[in-house]
Formats: structure tokens, C-alpha cells, sequence
């Protein structure tokens, strides 16, 4: 059945009234203003919402392309962000149309000194001050690019600034000012300065820390103790604390609590090379427990695997427990890192020596005399092994002496070869010289010692002069424990 004319409108008249209304609806609908564009754009900031901040602020600065603070707004939601070239973009479009924007120019300027810009973010700090200079964010944050710049006279007067302007902000102002004299070399400014800090905020530990590391620097052991006692107390769980702590225990010469105290550093921070480091080298130097300082450098190259000062102390102790083999690993792993690094050779060449890795200490050697060839040590160093190698078809007396001599040639302090002299001298026959060198080398030994010659070293000393005297040549590896007690 077909509808008529008037069938038709009568059934699309009623949808057409829908569609019409609902237009009507939208239409009448209010328009967001700029107010409520502000307010939903702040809001959406304050949340850390950034990405719904910049739709917003997009929205108003495309009805309102002039509008500075929207793009002030924007600009530091890019910072947050850290999209810093598109915040740098804002603040200068917002500077561009008000050249008196301190805040455009504070925003500016902290982009840049995230970007590492440090002399741009100057300019634009320095601008926002001369705009504004009784607001104290812009000396607290022109500080931080003096403080990277090392600028410490820059700093202190920016410092005393915040302390004038902002009594609120004076013991944060205090404790950085105190550093920022202790960087200088003035320690009795900084222990005003954190005195003062400490007056201002006594359950802070931090300028309890740095008095008491003052007081370190002056001699005044109890009392540092005593500062950073009490900053432990009050903050268990800053690992900084307890390595400086750790400082004062050492110049004690208490070696337990030192190394409790390194403890609490890294179980509290686990990731800290720089306390395990420390810890260790107590260990190895101070407690003679290489099991223990090995096993802080196994845990130091975990963190850190392209570190290669790691290689070379691990690679000592290796060598200072016996353990040529795995010291020769490290001291190559360090070579591979540092191909021109002749301490890493020598290293090296004195562990394929006590290995028995002759043609390899050899050829150690001589790479470091090829790297340094006007220093006396590589010469000195290959002398000895020449003289000294249990294996006779490595030994070489004419050439060890040859290489003793052009040693001492190069050497400014001439006591300080004779040990080498004397063992080539021994071995190419000529005994006269030999104890004439080896009792100036012990000689020279209590002079530099100032008469305290360690047990192993004066022993070993006398052991070859006897030999000599006796008209016989050493022959033996001397290892690096054969010379620590």
C-alpha cells in the first residue's frame, strides 16, 4: 500500500520537531569562557594531569592566542613533562608579548637549566630579579646554577638574600650557605652558618651532618661524634650519616665501628659503589680480610660493570691472597677498558709473574716501558724479573743490569733503584756492587720510613744482602704479600 502525500509529512513531521529541538538544545547550550578554561586548566595542573592541562590551555589560547599566562601555564606543563623545548617555546611567546613576565622569564630559566644551559638560565634568573626582586623563588632557584657552577661566592650572596627576604626559609638558606663557605676553605663561616641552621630547626639532621664533618676537619673528633651521633638519631635512616660517621671511626683508627657503620651506609643504600668501596678498602688495608674486601668489589662490579677502578683493586686483593690467575682477569679486563693505561700493564706483568707466565710479564713490561719510555719504572721493574726468575732460560743477568742502569739513569732519586741494581748485579757475578747497593736500599728503606721498616720488608731485605754477601744470586718470586705484614 503506497502512503499519500500527506501520509508521508505526517510521519516526518514528528522526528523533524526531534531533531529540531535537540538543535535547539545545543545551540542554547552556554560556551565554556575563558574563567572556566582557567580553572579547568589549573585544576587538571594541580593534579599532575599535564596532558589534559595542555588541551585545555590549547583550547583557550586558541580563542585567545595573546592570553601570557595561559601560555606561562602551558609552558610549565611541557617542563613538567620534561619537553623543555616546547616550554622554552611558551615562555618566550609569553615574553615576546610582556617583556616584564618575571615569572615568564623564572620559567624560561629553569628549562634551560634543565637542558644544562647554565649561562642562558643565569640571564633569564637575573632578568626575573631585576622585575621582581623581593621574590625569594628566584634566588632559591639562580642559586642552584651557581651552585653547578661552583660559583660559591655567587652563592652565598644569593643565600643571604633568601635568609633577608624569607625568615621561613632561613635554616635551608643557612646549611647551603655553610657549605657553600666550606667549599671556599672558610670552615668558621660554615660552622656559624650551621649552627645557625641547627638553632632554626633542631630535629634537621642535616646541618648536625655537616658540623660534624666540620668538626672532623678541624681536629675535633668527640665533638663530631657527637654531631653525627645525634644526626643518626634523628634520621636511622640517611645512609649519609653513617658514612660520615664512618670518616671520624676511621681517623680513630677504630676499625670495627668504621666498618659497622659502612654496614648501616649500605643497608640503606645497597646501591652505593662508593660505600662498598670504602668498606672494602678497610678490609683489605686496615683488617688485612681480603675474603671480605674481594667480595665488596664482586658486589661493586655487579652495579657497575664499566667501572675500571674496580678491576684494579679487585685485581690487588686477588694478587695480595695468592691468586695471580684471577688477578691476570681483572688487570686484562681493566687493559681492554684502558689500552694505554701502563699502571694496568704493570699490574698485570707482576701477576703473569708470580704465575709463572714468564714471555707474559715480558711482554707486559716492555709495553710499559713503550707507553713511558723516560720513566725509570718500567726498567726497574723488568730488571728484577730478568734477575730474579726461577726459570734459567728466562733469566738474564747482562740484560737485567743494562735495564738496572738505564733505570737509575732516568731515576731522580738514586736510592730509590738500588734494590733493582743490586739483584742484576748479583746475577751477572758481581757481588762487590750488589751488597754495596743492597745496604744502600735498606738505607734508603728507614729514611723513607722514617726508621719503621715493616717486619716482612726488613726481613726479606736482609735475606738478600746475606745472599749477596755470601756470593750467591736470588732466585725466587717475591709476591705482593711477601712485602705486607
Amino acid at each position: 500500500m503506497q502512503l499519500s502525500n500527506q501520509g508521508i509529512i505526517r510521519q516526518i513531521l514528528p522526528r523533524l520537531a526531534v531533531i529540531v529541538c535537540s538543535f535547539l538544545i545545543v545551540s542554547n547550550a552556554p560556551a565554556q569562557t575563558i574563567a572556566d578554561l582557567t580553572q579547568q586548566g589549573n585544576m587538571a595542573e594541580s593534579l599532575g594531569n599535564y596532558n589534559d592541562a595542555i588541551t585545555t590551555w590549547n583550547a583557550l589560547l586558541a580563542r585567545d592566542p595573546k592570553n601570557g599566562a595561559a601560555l606561562r601555564a602551558r609552558g610549565a606543563c611541557y617542563f613538567h613533562k620534561n619537553d623543555f623545548e616546547n616550554a622554552i617555546a611558551d615562555f618566550s611567546h609569553a615574553i615576546a608579548l610582556n617583556t616584564n613576565d618575571a615569572a615568564a622569564y623564572s620559567g624560561r630559566g629553569d628549562s634551560y637549566f634543565k637542558k644544562g644551559n647554565l649561562d642562558d638560565a643565569l640571564t633569564d634568573f637575573n632578568r626575573a630579579i631585576r622585575l621582581s626582586p623581593k621574590t625569594v623563588v628566584f634566588y632559591q632557584h639562580i642559586f642552584n646554577v651557581y651552585w653547578q657552577k661552583e660559583d660559591w661566592d655567587n652563592v652565598i650572596t644569593n643565600l643571604t638574600r633568601v635568609i633577608q627576604l624569607s625568615p621561613g626559609d632561613a635554616a635551608w638558606a643557612s646549611d647551603n650557605r655553610g657549605m657553600a663557605w666550606q667549599f671556599k676553605g672558610d670552615l668558621e663561616n660554615a660552622l656559624k652558618d650551621f649552627d645557625t641552621a641547627i638553632q632554626l630547626s633542631p630535629n634537621w639532621d642535616a646541618p648536625l651532618t655537616s658540623r660534624g664533618q666540620i668538626k672532623y676537619k678541624k681536629g675535633d673528633l668527640q665533638g663530631a661524634l657527637a654531631d653525627l651521633d645525634e644526626a643518626v638519631r634523628l634520621n636511622p635512616t640517611n645512609e649519609e650519616n653513617y658514612d660520615a660517621r664512618a670518616r671520624v671511626y676511621g681517623k680513630t683508627k677504630d676499625w670495627d665501628a668504621t666498618i659497622k657503620n659502612y654496614n648501616e651506609a649500605t643497608q640503606n643504600n645497597p646501591t652505593n659503589i662508593d660505600f662498598l668501596w670504602d668498606r672494602a678498602s678497610v678490609y683489605q688495608h686496615r683488617k688485612k680480610d681480603f675474603d671480605r674486601a674481594i667480595a665488596d668489589y664482586n658486589k661493586a662490579v655487579e652495579l657497575d660493570p664499566q667501572n675500571p677502578a674496580v678491576y684494579r683493586v679487585r685485581g690487588y686483593a686477588y694478587q695480595r691472597q695468592n691468586m695471580p690467575d684471577k688477578a691476570i682477569v681483572d688487570f686484562t679486563k681493566l687493559i681492554e677498558m684502558q689500552p694505554t693505561n701502563r699502571t694496568a700493564y704493570y699490574s698485570r706483568a707482576h701477576a703473569c709473574f708470580e704465575a709463572g707466565k714468564y714471555k707474559e710479564a715480558r711482554s707486559d713490561f716492555d709495553e710499559v716501558i713503550r707507553l713511558n719510555p723516560t720513566n725509570s719504572f718500567g726498567y726497574l721493574e723488568l730488571a728484577w724479573c730478568l734477575a730474579t726468575c726461577p726459570d734459567a732460560s728466562f733469566r738474564n743477568g747482562k740484560e737485567a743490569l743494562e735495564l738496572a742502569q738505564k733505570g737509575c739513569a732516568l731515576e731522580i732519586n738514586k736510592d730509590d733503584c738500588t734494590s733493582a741494581l743490586a739483584v742484576a748485579s748479583a746475577e751477572a757475578g758481581d757481588f762487590d756492587a750488589a751488597v754495596r747497593n743492597q745496604n744502600q736500599a735498606i738505607s734508603y728503606l728507614r729514611q723513607l720510613n722514617g726508621g719503621k721498616v715493616p717486619a716482612k720488608v726488613e726481613a726479606r731485605q736482609k735475606e738478600l744482602l746475606q745472599l749477596f754477601e755470601q756470593h750467591k744470586p736470588y732466585h725466587g718470586i717475591v709476591k705482593l704479600s711477601d712485602w705486607n705484614d
